[in-house]
């Protein structure tokens, strides 16, 4: 979650599906889908380089099958190194299998592929041992210091939690651990090759050991702690005064958000105490005054966007405006961040105070995690923190790290951060446990709606046995897949489609002729409109759909589809933010959306109606596909039944905010030697 625009927390997502049809009207559509227009030639040489990138991919006449060589490897020669490798096993031959015969070609073609099968074995067996290794240090053993997260003290996650309680808890934490120490390792040796000493060519390579626990170090500990020292669920209030003494039963909490929900439980400690809601002002204050009513879960939101915990204080400043921390440079960079987030394993008792935490959004949360990974990485392999304070030194500021489109820069991060980060794009099978992404919901979202939920700062937590498929966390959400990332977005987005459709219903009940219901939202505009592309006669499909006649669109202008420092996104951008959306084609579509005459900016539309994108509150009963189908195939003048569109998870572009199958901008650890 991002900072939040003052807004009631209404949390939408969706997502965008595009297919290529071959209908003729299709090939038009799809032809000048981009502005400018567009040609069948166009479509005719991106097809070509379409089929050439898809032959190419895993292996064709010009080149090795990578998919098959790794195959035939894993079920021969490499066979006896699964146990150790688990889940990680095909995945790290698919990965070193085709670093390596783009390195050396000619061992694609070797009877049994013995090379690659002596190089690989030699490389496996030495990953195996440092998980070995690693585990077992992390059981109990380990010789360097600082040490890791104490789980059996972190399993008291509330000061009321019970022995049973506990031990259950830290049994799956050491069994997480144990997980991700594997992957970790397995993952960065599979598609780092830095990490491999001895040159590309030789089949008895070493593991760089130092550099790769260096990096297990940072990646574990980054995550360990966004697990453990999270926000949690609160128990029972308790609340002294004011501005201090709030006690929530959680013990384990290190960050909150800036902002709370006054639940019956907080208002009665209000009460208790002596409070009420609006004594807490100007610290905190309804985030919808006109609606909130003590004590049924409206939001109170703290006078900033962010605090450090009291006892950081010093060692850092608030930006409000830029929206950013920063190291002030008063103490040494290492006193700043210990003062801030503790590096001992075990808690300090302070943090049961929830005005003793750290409260920020997940951007800055994980942009300290990075910066306090790298100081807890360095302290382990040098025993000092000389090498921390001089990086960190030079400046540190906690911004939104991830954009949407190029890789992400360390120097965005840390003035040196080039020395101890890489910003990268990467396909999804090259993500590693302790990688930093952005799961993006559409623009609607964040700049129409306002809501935090806009985009989901998040680090990869786990990979799924497929190699691609990652399960995620963030600040205040819990560790689910990608998927169950994109159905819990998405089911916020239901609310709100209701409310729009009972607000329309009403509408249209008082004037049936109306075609155009402009909004605003907490000053942002936007528009309804009946749009019926082929001049059909659209009706709900039956009891319990719209009951208004047409189709209605959600109009949304292009440049209001970004943040101020950003260009206004193309067509094709702005269709792959909000999944579902579509365009008015003029070459194509024989009626226009219904906009009255005079209308003043911003609510008129171009000429060519391509300054938006429409999205739909309905969609052709019984089409596959959706509009986009429909497009290819309409059914001009007739009668056509629609269904509400119900939003799931493939409206939410995820990690795709440029489309299906791009690459996902990441920053990470960087290697050193």
């Amino acid at each position: 979650m991002q900072a939040r625009i003052r807004s009631p927390v209404v949390r939408l997502f969706f997502c965008v599906i595009g297919r290529a049809r071959s209908a003729s009207r299709s090939a038009s559509y799809w032809a000048s889908a981009k502005e400018g227009g567009g040609n069948l030639l166009s479509l005719l040489v991106i097809a070509a380089a379409a089929l050439l990138l898809l032959t190419s991919c895993g292996g064709s006449s010009s080149g090795p099958d990578i998919t098959k060589i790794a195959a035939a490897l894993a079920a021969g020669a490499l066979a006896s190194r699964k146990a150790k490798a688990g889940p990680q096993f095909l995945h790290y031959i698919e990965q070193r299998v085709k670093y390596l015969i783009g390195k050396n070609s000619g061992w694609a073609s070797e009877s049994g592929h013995t090379s690659l099968a002596t190089r690989l074995g030699s490389e496996m067996d030495q990953v195996a041992q440092v998980v070995t290794d690693r585990v077992t240090a992390f059981g109990g053993t380990d010789p360097d210091t600082p040490h890791h997260r104490d789980l059996d003290d972190a399993a008291k996650r509330l000061t009321t939690d019970g022995p049973s309680v506990i031990a259950t808890r830290a049994a799956q934490y050491k069994r997480d651990r144990r997980e991700r120490v594997a992957q970790i390792v397995w993952r960065a040796c599979a598609v780092q090759p830095e990490l491999w000493a001895g040159g590309d060519a030789t089949l008895s390579p070493t593991l760089q050991k130092l550099p790769l626990t260096e990096v297990l170090d940072r990646r574990l500990h980054a995550i360990e702690f966004m697990f453990l020292h999270d926000q949690g669920d609160f128990g029972a209030w308790s609340i002294a005064s004011a501005g201090s003494n709030w006690k929530d039963k959680q013990r384990t909490s290190m960050f909150q958000y800036p902002f709370l929900n006054d639940t019956a439980d907080f208002d009665a400690a209000l009460t208790a105490s002596g409070l009420t809601v609006a004594s807490l002002a100007p610290d905190w204050t309804p985030e919808d005054p006109a609606h909130f009513t003590p004590g049924t879960g409206g939001t109170l939101n703290y006078r900033l966007q962010g605090r450090v915990r009291p006892a950081a204080a010093a060692g850092w400043a608030f930006d409000p405006a830029a929206y950013r921390f920063r190291l002030t440079g008063s103490v040494p960079a290492a006193d700043a961040f210990e003062a801030m987030i503790p590096i001992a394993p075990t808690m300090d008792s302070a943090f049961e105070d929830f005005w003793q935490r750290n409260w920020m959004f997940c951007d800055h949360m994980i942009a300290l995690l990075h910066v306090q990974g790298l100081r807890f990485g360095r302290l382990r392999r040098t025993h000092s923190d000389a090498d921390f304070n001089a990086a960190a030194g030079a400046g540190v500021t906690l911004v939104p790290l991830i954009p949407k489109t190029g890789p992400p820069s360390p120097l965005w991060l840390m003035a040196n951060g080039l020395q101890w980060f890489d910003g990268i794009e990467i396909p999804p099978e090259e993500l590693q446990v302790g990688d930093h992404l952005v799961y993006w919901n559409n623009q609607f979202v964040r700049h129409i709606l306002g809501s935090a939920f806009g985009l989901e700062n998040s680090l990869v937590t786990r990979i799924m046995p497929d190699g691609r498929s990652a399960m995620l966390a963030g600040h205040g959400m819990p560790e689910s897949s990608a998927s169950k990332f994109s159905e819990d977005m998405s089911g916020e987005i239901k609310t709100s489609y209701t409310k729009l459709r009972t607000f329309l219903i009403q509408k249209v009940s008082a004037d049936p002729s109306v075609g155009f219901v402009p909004l605003q939202l907490r000053g942002v505009r936007f528009q309804l409109v009946r749009w019926d592309p082929f001049g059909e006669n659209f009706k709900p499909s039956g009891a319990g759909q719209m009951n208004v006649k047409g189709a209605w669109w959600i109009r949304l202008r292009r440049d209001q589809l970004r943040d101020s420092n950003e260009a206004v996104p193309t067509m094709s951008e702005a269709l792959a933010m909000i999944p579902k959306a579509v365009r008015v084609d003029t070459s194509v579509h024989t009626q226009m959306p219904d906009f009255p005459p005079g209308l003043p900016p911003p609510f008129k539309p171009d000429p060519d109606f391509q300054e938006s994108i429409y999205m739909p509150l309905s969609l052709p009963k019984g089409v596959k596909g959706g509009w986009v189908t429909y497009f290819a195939h309409p059914k001009p003048g007739a009668t056509v039944d629609l269904d509400d569109l119900i939003p799931d998870g493939t409206m939410v572009p995820g990690f795709h905010v440029k489309g299906p199958n791009s690459t996902v901008p990441v920053l990470r650890p960087k290697v050193k030697p």
